[in-house]
């Protein structure tokens, strides 16, 4: 199987030009270093661009493209004394400063001119190198050599105190002046790129939008800005997003949207990495709806825009996919994994939230909650629980009640034929602890037992009874019968004496300590029968024969369902007719068959 950690490789933070055009993002790229970048002119065009769209969006991979592209236009090849060497017919510093590394404004302005200085520094350029000044270097050298000086014995702390006296800080506004006018005189522009502003706190926003308005003036200075624009015009404004947005206005003079990603394009990009993860080898037991690519896709389009509309929502998609798929392939839906995980890269929160009311939101678990009659809460108060602050994106909230129908009123009584659907507790679980529960049957183990089911059979419901698990066997075992072609099987499963060993675990002599613990769960006899009434698996072998058998045998629950269903689906004895059941016996069969299975049952 494909290595999970290579899935998506928009996880990097690397300039991908492949990425951007599968994005179609690379023409708006160029855009952007035009308005930086005076290409005929090879300088800054002093213009400050902000760079906006939501969080995750995009906008760091675009920003590090646009460096990169600009670094390349700017600069030759790395020397052999480990420095770039400045094209000097294009003398463009590029500088990317991180404001989240510093606070307060002074300190903000202060780091902002030393980065460009490290920055001219770095250059293999000795025309640039004024920009550093003499006295710049010195303090520098001092500061790095204070430790060796304050170790001379009587006036080493004395030495170094005085040093740092003697190169003591101008006031700010001299070394900008001093700084700009020495940058003026080499000829050298400056373009300087600032991403996340707006993951800043809202003090830092404003320090920050301050220090690019006292340097936005300067002809050599071009700013490309990344931010969304609602979240840093309420950080100005202080709440009021007007007055903000119009503070902005004075100090970015071009606004550049970052295109939406077609949704076509991240359906693409999204299969393209996951495909490959969950493509089975062919003797392995991923399950067959694993491997069908073009279902896949379809699974992943529903998801798009709605629940999935950035690149940043599906990296942590793909990324939550490829951590689990290959650990629960076996034992959780696989598109219900992929939409679980779809909804949890919007809601990051989400698996806390559920741990806790597994037995609240799956069919199961809500049905064994009424049965013993305790207190539930409705089930909004749930939904809110889950989804928090995203509770009234309906998309999110859709998806979430499709996935745990009974969260719906009346959806606990809306039944999967699949037992891998994380509507059913033991599936749910498994997702939350990344491995499968202890008593969960796998479908190897399902497929053993059923072609042996004496004493297979008996020994696996057993085994999962003691772990709690028989609801999952029972449905696990059922699927796999479902999922065998009963005429391709070699040899053919034993279809009717899986039934009759199935029909006798149930109704095995029981000690009193299981007695006392009987509840109507350990009767699961339903779960095969409504499935083969249900056309879930044959019901061809169901004939009057085979239940005055299993009546003759000293059976009760088995035949008892047999007939019970077969009531419902003919609409016999006030029963309403259930429409979804394909009877196997007769009208005239069920009603000949009462009065035996009503003396067996009552031991006559």
């Amino acid at each position: 199987m494909t290595n999970p950690l290579h899935a998506f490789s928009m996880e990097r933070d690397t300039a991908d030009s492949a990425v951007l055009d599968r994005f179609e993002r690379d023409n708006f790229v160029e855009s952007l270093i035009d308005l930086l970048f005076d290409r005929s002119e090879h300088n800054a065009r002093g213009f400050v661009v902000g760079l906006t769209g939501p969080w995750g969006s995009g906008k760091s991979q675009v920003m590090l493209y646009v460096e990169a592209k600009l670094r390349e236009m700017c600069f030759t090849p790395v020397s052999p004394a480990g420095k770039d060497s400045l094209n000097l017919e294009r003398r463009v510093i590029v500088v990317r400063f991180n404001p989240w590394l510093y606070s307060g404004r002074d300190n903000l302005l202060r780091q902002f001119f030393q980065c460009i200085r490290e920055e001219v520094n770095r250059l293999a350029d000795p025309a640039l190198r004024g920009v550093m000044s003499n006295k710049d270097r010195a303090k520098a050298m001092v500061h790095k050599y204070s430790s060796v000086l304050k170790a001379i014995p009587h006036i080493g702390t004395a030495a170094a105190e005085a040093a740092a006296t003697a190169f003591a800080e101008k006031p700010l506004e001299a070394q900008k002046n001093e700084f700009v006018n020495s940058l003026q005189e080499s000829g050298a522009s400056v373009i300087v790129l600032i991403d996340e502003i707006d993951r800043l706190s809202d003090e830092e926003i404003r320090e920050i939008a301050q220090t690019v308005k006292s340097v936005a003036d300067f002809p050599m200075f071009s700013y490309l800005l990344a931010y969304d624009p609602d979240r840093v015009a309420k950080a100005l404004g202080r709440d009021d997003s007007r007055l903000g947005y119009q503070y902005l206005e004075k100090i970015v003079q071009v606004q550049a949207r970052l295109p939406r990603v077609d949704p076509k394009n991240l359906v693409g990009e999204i299969g393209r990495q996951i495909l490959p993860l969950v493509s089975a080898p062919s003797d392995s037991n991923v399950s067959p709806t694993a491997t069908r690519p073009e279902e896949w896709m379809e699974a992943i389009s529903h998801l798009v825009p709605d629940i999935i509309s950035t690149p940043r929502d599906a990296r942590r998609l793909t990324a939550a996919l490829a951590l689990r798929f290959p650990l629960l392939h076996d034992d959780v839906n696989p598109f219900d994994l992929l939409r679980f995980c779809a909804l949890e890269a919007r809601v990051p929160v989400l698996s806390e939230r559920i741990q806790h009311r597994t037995a609240r939101i799956t069919v199961d678990g809500s049905r064994e909650l009424r049965r013993r009659f305790e207190q539930i809460q409705p089930a909004s108060e749930h939904i809110t629980g889950i989804l928090g602050d995203y509770e009234r994106e309906k998309p999110l909230r859709d998806l979430l009640i499709y996935l745990f129908p009974a969260l719906r009123e009346g959806g606990s009584e809306e039944i999967t034929r699949d037992e891998d659907r994380l509507c059913y507790e033991t599936p749910l679980q498994s997702l939350l602890n990344y491995a499968p529960i202890g008593g969960t049957v796998s479908r190897k183990q399902a497929r053993e037992a059923l072609e042996n089911p004496r004493p297979g059979l008996a020994d696996l419901l057993s085994t999962s009874r003691d772990a709690g698990r028989l609801r999952h066997a029972v449905l696990r075992l059922r699927r796999v019968c479902r999922d065998t072609s009963l005429a391709a099987a070699s040899p053919p499963l034993p279809i009717v004496d899986i039934w009759k060993q199935f029909g006798e675990f149930f109704d095995r002599e029981m000690t009193e300590a299981e007695i006392v613990k009987w509840d109507s769960w350990l009767d699961l006899t339903h779960v095969f029968v409504r499935g083969a009434l249900r056309n879930y698996t044959s019901h061809d072998f169901i004939t009057p024969g085979f239940v005055e058998s299993l009546l003759s045998a000293g059976q009760v629950h088995l035949p008892a369902r047999i007939l019970m269903f077969h009531l419902q689906a003919h609409g016999l004895c006030g029963m309403t007719r259930d429409s979804l059941l394909t009877p196997a016996l007769s009208k005239e069969d069920t009603t000949d068959l009462l009065p035996l299975a009503s003396d067996k049952i009552a031991g006559k």
